[in-house]
Protein backbone atom coordinates (compact mmCIF):
# COMPACT_ATOMS: atom_id res chain seq x y z
CA UNK A 1 0.00 0.00 0.00
CA UNK A 2 1.14 3.60 -1.24
CA UNK A 3 0.54 6.83 0.65
CA UNK A 4 -0.49 9.36 -1.93
CA UNK A 5 1.90 12.17 -2.47
CA UNK A 6 1.34 15.62 -0.86
CA UNK A 7 1.85 18.70 -3.30
CA UNK A 8 1.67 17.27 -6.17
CA UNK A 9 -0.84 17.30 -9.44
CA UNK A 10 -1.73 14.04 -10.82
CA UNK A 11 -1.44 13.18 -14.24
CA UNK A 12 -3.39 9.70 -15.87
CA UNK A 13 -2.42 9.09 -19.11
CA UNK A 14 -2.96 6.12 -22.06
CA UNK A 15 -0.01 5.45 -24.34
CA UNK A 16 0.46 4.50 -27.41
CA UNK A 17 2.65 4.49 -30.29
CA UNK A 18 1.02 7.58 -31.92
CA UNK A 19 0.06 9.66 -28.52
CA UNK A 20 -0.63 10.24 -24.90
CA UNK A 21 -4.33 11.07 -23.79
CA UNK A 22 -4.51 12.62 -19.97
CA UNK A 23 -6.60 13.39 -17.20
CA UNK A 24 -5.32 15.87 -14.53
CA UNK A 25 -6.31 15.43 -11.25
CA UNK A 26 -10.30 15.20 -11.03
CA UNK A 27 -10.72 17.54 -14.25
CA UNK A 28 -13.54 16.00 -16.53
CA UNK A 29 -12.30 16.58 -19.64
CA UNK A 30 -8.64 15.02 -21.51
CA UNK A 31 -5.57 16.09 -23.42
CA UNK A 32 -2.95 15.13 -25.56
CA UNK A 33 -0.08 14.89 -26.61
CA UNK A 34 2.40 13.30 -29.34
CA UNK A 35 4.72 11.26 -27.30
CA UNK A 36 5.83 11.37 -23.32
CA UNK A 37 8.69 13.43 -23.70
CA UNK A 38 6.84 16.36 -24.96
CA UNK A 39 4.49 15.85 -21.92
CA UNK A 40 7.06 15.34 -19.20
CA UNK A 41 8.63 18.67 -20.97
CA UNK A 42 5.78 20.54 -20.78
CA UNK A 43 5.16 19.53 -16.67
CA UNK A 44 6.15 23.18 -14.84
CA UNK A 45 4.77 21.94 -11.23
CA UNK A 46 5.80 18.53 -8.93
CA UNK A 47 3.67 15.46 -11.26
CA UNK A 48 2.74 12.03 -10.25
CA UNK A 49 2.57 10.04 -13.29
CA UNK A 50 0.48 7.28 -13.82
CA UNK A 51 -0.29 4.52 -16.59
CA UNK A 52 0.09 1.26 -17.94
CA UNK A 53 3.15 -0.34 -16.68
CA UNK A 54 4.23 -1.17 -20.90
CA UNK A 55 4.48 2.70 -21.85
CA UNK A 56 6.97 3.01 -24.46
CA UNK A 57 7.53 -1.14 -24.85
CA UNK A 58 8.52 -0.45 -28.71
CA UNK A 59 11.43 1.77 -27.98
CA UNK A 60 13.61 0.37 -24.69
CA UNK A 61 16.17 3.36 -24.78
CA UNK A 62 13.55 5.86 -25.22
CA UNK A 63 11.59 4.25 -22.49
CA UNK A 64 15.00 4.84 -20.30
CA UNK A 65 15.84 8.55 -21.44
CA UNK A 66 11.92 9.86 -21.17
CA UNK A 67 12.00 7.94 -16.92
CA UNK A 68 14.92 9.36 -16.25
CA UNK A 69 13.94 12.81 -17.70
CA UNK A 70 10.96 12.56 -15.73
CA UNK A 71 13.20 11.81 -12.29
CA UNK A 72 15.73 14.20 -13.05
CA UNK A 73 12.78 17.09 -13.01
CA UNK A 74 11.34 15.95 -9.75
CA UNK A 75 8.11 14.05 -10.39
CA UNK A 76 7.42 11.04 -9.68
CA UNK A 77 5.96 7.32 -11.58
CA UNK A 78 3.46 4.97 -10.71
CA UNK A 79 2.58 2.09 -12.58
CA UNK A 80 -1.04 0.14 -13.13
CA UNK A 81 -0.88 -3.81 -14.73
CA UNK A 82 -1.74 -3.69 -17.86
CA UNK A 83 -4.71 -6.25 -17.10
CA UNK A 84 -6.51 -3.76 -15.26
CA UNK A 85 -7.61 -1.64 -17.90
CA UNK A 86 -9.50 -4.01 -19.05
CA UNK A 87 -11.05 -6.15 -16.66
CA UNK A 88 -12.47 -3.38 -14.91
CA UNK A 89 -13.62 -1.46 -18.21
CA UNK A 90 -15.18 -4.19 -19.04
CA UNK A 91 -16.73 -4.61 -16.11
CA UNK A 92 -18.18 -1.09 -15.82
CA UNK A 93 -19.74 -2.11 -19.36
CA UNK A 94 -17.58 0.36 -21.60
CA UNK A 95 -16.22 0.63 -25.20
CA UNK A 96 -12.64 0.89 -25.82
CA UNK A 97 -10.89 4.06 -26.83
CA UNK A 98 -8.15 5.77 -25.64
CA UNK A 99 -10.31 8.63 -23.64
CA UNK A 100 -12.35 6.30 -21.93
CA UNK A 101 -8.71 4.16 -20.77
CA UNK A 102 -7.74 7.14 -19.72
CA UNK A 103 -10.70 7.11 -17.57
CA UNK A 104 -10.52 3.66 -16.24
CA UNK A 105 -7.17 3.96 -15.12
CA UNK A 106 -7.49 6.97 -13.10
CA UNK A 107 -10.90 5.27 -11.66
CA UNK A 108 -7.64 1.51 -11.44
CA UNK A 109 -5.67 4.32 -9.37
CA UNK A 110 -8.10 6.12 -6.95
CA UNK A 111 -11.06 3.92 -6.27
CA UNK A 112 -10.27 3.04 -2.77
CA UNK A 113 -12.34 -0.47 -2.97
CA UNK A 114 -11.91 -3.74 -4.85
CA UNK A 115 -13.61 -3.66 -8.10
CA UNK A 116 -16.29 -6.46 -6.75
CA UNK A 117 -17.34 -3.58 -4.69
CA UNK A 118 -18.37 -1.99 -7.78
CA UNK A 119 -19.87 -4.62 -9.35
CA UNK A 120 -19.81 -8.21 -8.64
CA UNK A 121 -18.86 -10.33 -11.35
CA UNK A 122 -21.03 -11.53 -14.21
CA UNK A 123 -23.92 -8.81 -12.29
CA UNK A 124 -25.78 -6.87 -13.80
CA UNK A 125 -25.25 -8.07 -17.70
CA UNK A 126 -26.19 -11.24 -19.82
CA UNK A 127 -24.46 -13.53 -21.98
CA UNK A 128 -24.23 -12.47 -25.75
CA UNK A 129 -22.27 -13.62 -28.61
CA UNK A 130 -19.74 -11.26 -29.82
CA UNK A 131 -17.78 -12.10 -32.86
CA UNK A 132 -18.29 -15.12 -33.09
CA UNK A 133 -17.24 -15.41 -29.00
CA UNK A 134 -19.85 -16.02 -26.32
CA UNK A 135 -18.85 -13.94 -23.15
CA UNK A 136 -20.76 -11.98 -20.64
CA UNK A 137 -21.70 -8.46 -21.67
CA UNK A 138 -22.21 -6.07 -18.47
CA UNK A 139 -24.94 -3.16 -18.74
CA UNK A 140 -23.30 -0.24 -18.44
CA UNK A 141 -22.21 1.83 -15.98
CA UNK A 142 -23.05 6.07 -16.11
CA UNK A 143 -19.37 7.30 -15.56
CA UNK A 144 -20.59 10.07 -12.85
CA UNK A 145 -21.53 7.21 -10.49
CA UNK A 146 -18.19 6.37 -10.26
CA UNK A 147 -16.53 10.31 -9.12
CA UNK A 148 -13.22 9.68 -7.89
CA UNK A 149 -12.98 13.73 -6.87
CA UNK A 150 -13.01 12.89 -2.90
CA UNK A 151 -10.19 10.31 -3.15
CA UNK A 152 -7.42 11.99 -5.43
CA UNK A 153 -4.89 13.79 -3.88
CA UNK A 154 -5.25 11.82 -0.41
CA UNK A 155 -5.23 8.09 1.38
CA UNK A 156 -3.64 5.54 -0.13
CA UNK A 157 -2.89 3.29 -3.80
CA UNK A 158 -3.33 -0.59 -3.39
CA UNK A 159 -3.30 -1.54 -7.13
CA UNK A 160 -0.17 1.16 -7.83
CA UNK A 161 3.47 0.23 -7.50
CA UNK A 162 6.44 2.36 -7.91
CA UNK A 163 7.71 2.46 -11.67
CA UNK A 164 11.80 1.79 -11.64
CA UNK A 165 13.00 1.38 -15.51
CA UNK A 166 16.15 -0.68 -16.52
CA UNK A 167 18.61 0.47 -19.17
CA UNK A 168 17.99 -2.49 -22.36
CA UNK A 169 21.62 -4.20 -21.35
CA UNK A 170 20.59 -4.58 -17.45
CA UNK A 171 16.63 -5.64 -18.95
CA UNK A 172 18.74 -8.37 -21.14
CA UNK A 173 20.57 -9.82 -18.61
CA UNK A 174 17.49 -9.58 -15.91
CA UNK A 175 14.94 -11.56 -18.51
CA UNK A 176 17.66 -14.58 -19.52
CA UNK A 177 18.10 -15.13 -15.87
CA UNK A 178 14.23 -14.41 -14.43
CA UNK A 179 13.21 -16.98 -17.47
CA UNK A 180 15.65 -19.68 -16.95
CA UNK A 181 14.98 -20.03 -13.06
CA UNK A 182 11.37 -19.20 -13.71
CA UNK A 183 11.67 -22.81 -16.20
CA UNK A 184 13.62 -24.65 -13.91
CA UNK A 185 10.77 -24.17 -10.64
CA UNK A 186 8.08 -24.60 -12.88
CA UNK A 187 8.75 -27.67 -14.32
CA UNK A 188 9.23 -29.00 -10.87
CA UNK A 189 6.57 -27.81 -9.36
CA UNK A 190 4.90 -29.54 -12.49
CA UNK A 191 5.81 -33.07 -11.18
CA UNK A 192 3.22 -32.48 -8.50
CA UNK A 193 0.76 -31.41 -10.44
CA UNK A 194 1.11 -34.82 -12.35
CA UNK A 195 0.24 -36.54 -8.89
CA UNK A 196 -3.36 -37.96 -8.90
CA UNK A 197 -5.43 -36.24 -6.46
CA UNK A 198 -5.59 -39.15 -3.55
CA UNK A 199 -2.42 -38.18 -3.51
CA UNK A 200 -2.31 -34.83 -3.29
CA UNK A 201 -4.71 -34.63 -1.07
CA UNK A 202 -2.11 -36.56 1.71
CA UNK A 203 0.20 -34.38 1.28
CA UNK A 204 -1.29 -31.57 1.67
CA UNK A 205 -3.35 -32.60 4.84
CA UNK A 206 0.44 -33.43 5.75
CA UNK A 207 2.12 -29.99 4.75
CA UNK A 208 -1.36 -28.09 6.99
CA UNK A 209 -0.53 -30.13 9.60
CA UNK A 210 3.40 -29.24 10.17
CA UNK A 211 1.84 -25.32 9.73
CA UNK A 212 -0.33 -25.71 12.34
CA UNK A 213 2.16 -26.97 14.80
CA UNK A 214 4.69 -24.55 13.60
CA UNK A 215 2.10 -22.41 14.88
CA UNK A 216 1.65 -24.13 18.09
CA UNK A 217 -2.22 -24.74 17.08
CA UNK A 218 -3.94 -27.12 18.71
CA UNK A 219 -6.12 -29.83 16.75
CA UNK A 220 -7.60 -32.73 16.20
CA UNK A 221 -5.79 -35.24 13.60
CA UNK A 222 -8.44 -35.70 10.86
CA UNK A 223 -8.48 -34.03 7.77
CA UNK A 224 -11.48 -32.06 8.36
CA UNK A 225 -10.46 -30.46 11.50
CA UNK A 226 -6.95 -30.00 10.02
CA UNK A 227 -8.20 -27.89 7.28
CA UNK A 228 -10.74 -26.11 9.57
CA UNK A 229 -7.65 -25.00 11.81
CA UNK A 230 -5.26 -24.13 9.08
CA UNK A 231 -8.20 -21.95 7.33
CA UNK A 232 -8.51 -20.34 10.79
CA UNK A 233 -4.97 -18.99 10.09
CA UNK A 234 -5.21 -18.61 6.51
CA UNK A 235 -8.43 -17.53 5.47
CA UNK A 236 -7.53 -16.70 2.27
CA UNK A 237 -5.37 -19.22 0.88
CA UNK A 238 -6.83 -22.73 -0.69
CA UNK A 239 -5.18 -25.60 -1.92
CA UNK A 240 -4.82 -23.93 -5.20
CA UNK A 241 -2.48 -22.12 -4.48
CA UNK A 242 -1.34 -23.54 -1.37
CA UNK A 243 1.57 -25.72 -3.42
CA UNK A 244 2.27 -22.76 -5.90
CA UNK A 245 3.72 -21.15 -2.28
CA UNK A 246 5.08 -24.15 -1.29
CA UNK A 247 8.01 -24.52 -4.04
CA UNK A 248 8.40 -20.61 -4.79
CA UNK A 249 9.52 -20.35 -0.95
CA UNK A 250 11.36 -23.35 -1.50
CA UNK A 251 13.21 -22.28 -4.65
CA UNK A 252 13.38 -18.36 -3.92
CA UNK A 253 16.39 -16.66 -0.96
CA UNK A 254 14.27 -13.86 -1.23
CA UNK A 255 11.04 -11.61 -0.75
CA UNK A 256 11.71 -10.58 -4.62
CA UNK A 257 12.42 -13.52 -5.54
CA UNK A 258 9.59 -15.39 -3.80
CA UNK A 259 7.01 -12.64 -5.35
CA UNK A 260 9.25 -12.88 -9.00
CA UNK A 261 8.47 -16.25 -8.83
CA UNK A 262 4.87 -16.68 -7.96
CA UNK A 263 3.95 -13.84 -10.25
CA UNK A 264 2.66 -12.32 -7.58
CA UNK A 265 3.67 -8.54 -8.09
CA UNK A 266 1.00 -6.62 -10.29
CA UNK A 267 3.00 -6.63 -13.31
CA UNK A 268 3.92 -10.20 -13.11
CA UNK A 269 4.62 -12.36 -16.64
CA UNK A 270 2.29 -15.24 -17.20
CA UNK A 271 3.25 -18.64 -16.07
CA UNK A 272 1.63 -21.29 -14.50
CA UNK A 273 2.00 -20.50 -10.61
CA UNK A 274 1.22 -17.31 -11.39
CA UNK A 275 -1.95 -18.86 -12.97
CA UNK A 276 -2.14 -21.02 -9.76
CA UNK A 277 -1.53 -17.70 -7.63
CA UNK A 278 -3.64 -15.43 -9.21
CA UNK A 279 -6.44 -17.48 -11.64
CA UNK A 280 -7.18 -20.21 -9.02
CA UNK A 281 -5.91 -18.74 -5.71
CA UNK A 282 -6.81 -15.61 -6.13
CA UNK A 283 -9.98 -15.03 -8.81
CA UNK A 284 -10.70 -19.12 -8.10
CA UNK A 285 -13.42 -19.03 -10.66
CA UNK A 286 -15.59 -16.82 -9.39
CA UNK A 287 -15.16 -17.68 -5.49
CA UNK A 288 -11.99 -16.98 -4.39
CA UNK A 289 -10.96 -13.97 -1.53
CA UNK A 290 -11.69 -11.61 -4.55
CA UNK A 291 -15.19 -12.11 -4.66
CA UNK A 292 -15.75 -12.17 -0.62
CA UNK A 293 -14.73 -8.92 0.18
CA UNK A 294 -10.68 -9.44 0.61
CA UNK A 295 -8.24 -7.14 -0.58
CA UNK A 296 -5.16 -8.13 -2.85
CA UNK A 297 -2.72 -6.42 -0.10
CA UNK A 298 -4.46 -9.01 2.36
CA UNK A 299 -4.11 -11.96 -0.10
CA UNK A 300 -0.40 -11.32 -1.03
CA UNK A 301 0.51 -10.80 2.47
CA UNK A 302 -0.84 -14.04 4.10
CA UNK A 303 0.91 -15.99 0.88
CA UNK A 304 4.28 -14.48 2.04
CA UNK A 305 3.55 -15.34 5.52
CA UNK A 306 3.12 -18.72 4.81
CA UNK A 307 5.84 -18.90 2.20
CA UNK A 308 8.17 -17.19 4.95
CA UNK A 309 7.09 -20.29 7.34
CA UNK A 310 7.81 -22.63 4.63
CA UNK A 311 11.50 -21.58 3.84
CA UNK A 312 12.49 -20.71 7.72
CA UNK A 313 10.88 -24.15 9.53
CA UNK A 314 11.81 -26.32 6.07
CA UNK A 315 8.17 -27.38 5.31
CA UNK A 316 7.66 -30.07 2.82
CA UNK A 317 4.81 -30.37 0.62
Amino acid sequence: MITKPTGYDFIYFDWDRTKVTCLRNDEPDTFTFPTLRELINSLDTPTVLIGESTFESYNLRERKDVFDLAMAKGHKWYGTANRLTYRWRNRFGWAKSDTIDAYVLRIVAEWPTSLASIRPYKHDGQVQTVDGSTQFVYQEIPMDQLDISNFVGHGSWTRLRKIYVRSPEDFQEYEFDRRLNSQMRQAEAMEFRRLDDKEKDVRYTAFKAQVLDTLNVTYKNNKAAISRAFTSEFPLINNSVMWAIAFAAKAADSRAGFESLLGAHAHGAKSMLRSQFYHWGWAGNGKGPMNRGATLTDYRRQARQLGSLVDKHDIQL
